[in-house]
């Protein structure tokens, strides 16, 4: 594509965007953040590109790997995109793409990052009513560090610059990455929750002394340590994941002896991002991951009300007689059906995140309907194919770009003739004489634009496809197509990380080693230019 098609093509992103305002949302992924030098993942030196070469590295690398043996990965983490980052560190992984792969995620380069054209056009965008939801699958931080309201984003595979204390649920901000040292399966930070310290005193002095003591030990045995620090951040961890499975064993036993409520964990923090190879989500990250919001923004209130109350209904067959037959329209089933959905379910039992009776924390009126426009921006789709519940009837399939219409045409035949639903299930809910057509007419169609430098496995759905760099489009849109203003990064106002994010206590100083973020670089940098 030459330099006036995609123009042209990024003039007919900006109409249908006025189309569509207010029930559009956004799918991004790392494309959006390598102009900010942040590693892709698919790039000529993407992340994955990485773990698939041997590279020797020395102890103080920044980037390091696990052997552990990996499930089957169904998640691609931290961000799936399309451009290459120029100047990789060293790493130390396997010799190929294979489970013994490294399954820890390491970004540093997310610290000395800032949002990005594309991050603060997506924000105006939001503000004016144009986008209703954005959903990414990165983690470096960025949408909220651009002042994106929490309500409005969905990060499916967490951030890197929150912790989550693992008894009270509290979300703690950092201005430093805390997965430095987690991993697949290895969650806990080595730190206590501050709200527990403030309402559970007592408790939190005495896991601080399992800790400290832990470190202690440390420091006694081994005189001479090449990185002392980085040793009594491993200690301190150590010690909180052997405190935090004897507190649940404990809690276990007594709850199977006397029949007592859910276990009380430990006052131990933990980070939120799904690493290589883990599955997502995980339930009691639900509001983390706001995957609820997602499901919403995309398909609209009623059909995930109606999916949720379906399913919880199996366990009452009474509350099943209150769905009516228009319950069961094809986004519904194609929710049902979901193997994401099902497991989900845990986590809508006991926290719903969309209330199923209006009050008032009822969602805004602009999620009742259904979205009618999906942008996706900097991702190759390699990993946001597979949660079906991200994809309206009609766009659920994945061609090559050699495919055309045509093909999509014939199996909509095919599907009229046999009904069948997005995830391949037959589209007859349990005991239901009514059956909707699942295939969706021309009017129900939600429309599909994509801007991704590399092609992706739904060019061959979409109505416009954009070979070009994302703050190169969405510069033509905002300015020439919608006449927005793009507000520049302004970390004092807009940086949630830099007025909420809660610091170290000084105990605790050692159990990192990744610095702040530079704010005032950005400050400094913004008022030069």
């Amino acid at each position: 594509m030459d330099d006036s098609d995609w123009r042209i093509s990024a003039v007919s992103l900006g109409d249908l965007i006025q189309t569509h305002k207010g029930r559009i949302v956004i799918y991004t992924g790392a494309g959006i953040s390598t102009s900010a030098n942040i590693p892709d993942y698919r790039g000529t030196n993407g992340l994955w590109v990485r773990n698939k070469k041997p590279r020797l590295s020395d102890q103080n690398d920044i980037f390091q790997s696990n052997t552990l043996q990996p499930e089957k990965p169904t998640c691609e983490t931290p961000n799936s995109s399309d451009q290459a980052f120029e100047t990789p560190p060293k790493v130390l992984s396997t010799t190929s793409h294979s489970k013994n792969a490294s399954v820890k995620l390491r970004l540093p380069e997310a610290t000395l990052a800032k949002p990005t054209f594309t991050h603060m056009a997506i924000k105006a965008l939001v503000a004016h009513g144009f986008v209703r939801h954005v959903i990414s699958q990165n983690v470096d931080g960025l949408h909220m560090r651009s002042g994106l309201p929490r309500e409005k984003l969905s990060e499916l595979h967490g951030n890197l610059f929150l912790e989550q204390c693992v008894s009270c649920g509290c979300i703690v901000k950092r201005r430093f990455d805390v997965a430095e040292n987690t991993s697949r399966g290895h969650h806990l930070t080595g730190r206590i929750c501050p709200d527990c310290r403030l309402h559970k005193p007592a408790e939190c002095y005495m896991v601080n002394l399992n800790l400290c003591s832990a470190v202690e030990k440390v420091i006694n045995g081994k005189g001479h340590l090449k990185s002392p620090r980085k040793a009594f951040m491993l200690a301190q961890k150590s010690a909180a994941l052997k405190l935090l499975r004897s507190r649940q064993k404990i809690d276990s036993d007594a709850n199977q002896s006397d029949g007592g409520g859910p276990a009380d964990n430990a006052p131990l923090l933990r980070d939120v991002v799904v690493h290589f190879y883990e599955r997502q989500p995980e339930m009691g990250l639900a509001e983390i991951y706001r995957v609820a919001a997602a499901i919403q923004a995309v398909h609209g209130r009623k059909p995930l009300q109606d999916s949720i109350q379906f399913c919880l209904a199996q366990e009452s067959p009474e509350a099943y007689a209150d769905l009516g037959a228009d319950a069961f329209s094809a986004r519904n089933l194609a929710l049902i059906h979901s193997p994401w959905f099902k497991r989900m379910l845990p986590a809508f039992r006991s926290n719903p995140i969309v209330p199923l009776n209006n009050g008032p924390e009822s969602p805004t009126p602009e999620c009742e309907s259904s979205a009618t426009l999906i942008i996706v921006l900097g991702s190759s789709l390699q990993v946001l194919r597979n949660y079906a519940f991200l994809w309206p009837q009609g766009l659920g399939k994945c061609f090559s770009e050699s495919k055309t219409r045509r093909s999509l045409t014939k199996k909509s035949k095919q599907t009229n003739e046999n009904p069948t639903d997005q995830n391949g299930g037959v589209c007859l809910p349990p005991d239901s004489s009514h059956t909707p057509p699942c295939s969706p007419s021309k009017t129900d169609r939600c429309s599909l634009a994509i801007v991704n430098l590399q092609p992706t496995c739904k060019d061959g759905l979409a109505d416009i496809v954009i070979h070009a760099t994302c703050d190169a489009v969405l510069q033509i849109v905002m300015s020439e197509c919608l006449g927005l203003p793009v507000p520049d990064y302004d970390p004092l106002h807009d940086d949630p990380l830099y007025t909420e994010a809660i610091l170290l206590n000084p105990d605790e100083e050692h159990t990192r080693t990744r610095p702040d973020i530079p704010f005032e670089c950005f400050v400094s940098a913004d008022r030069s230019s």
